[in-house]
């Protein structure tokens, strides 16, 4: 709660997306502050920034393909690269949706 009252307090929005930015040697179009805590396997940030009010439903794209075409997916698909299950359990005990698609149709399960 702590966290959450000195994020309104600079009225800072936990949901606001960055656009066209770096993530572990990774261009991205856009990635919300969860998918960058997800993407960084910061599990202790993302707690936090759920705790904040932080969409569960957050989403991250980068260009993908030989045609170069928009990618974007949620939250859950960002434990993908890493293989960090354990991450991708805590988001689906934080009741994220493991069923998500991304913009190709692609789901985890």
């Amino acid at each position: 709660q702590e966290a959450q009252n000195q994020l309104e307090a600079c009225g800072k929005d936990p949901n606001l997306p960055f656009c066209d930015v770096t993530v572990c040697k990774k261009d991205f179009v856009a990635a919300s502050p969860l998918a960058i805590a997800v993407l960084t396997e910061n599990s202790g940030m993302v707690q936090m920034l759920v705790a904040c009010g932080a969409s569960l439903e957050s989403t991250y794209s980068f260009m993908a393909g030989a045609e170069q075409r928009t990618w974007t997916g949620p939250i859950t698909h960002a434990t993908v690269p890493s293989g960090n299950a354990a991450l991708l359990m805590d988001l689906i005990k934080l009741k994220a949706d493991v069923n998500a698609q991304g913009s190709n149709g692609a789901t985890l399960a």
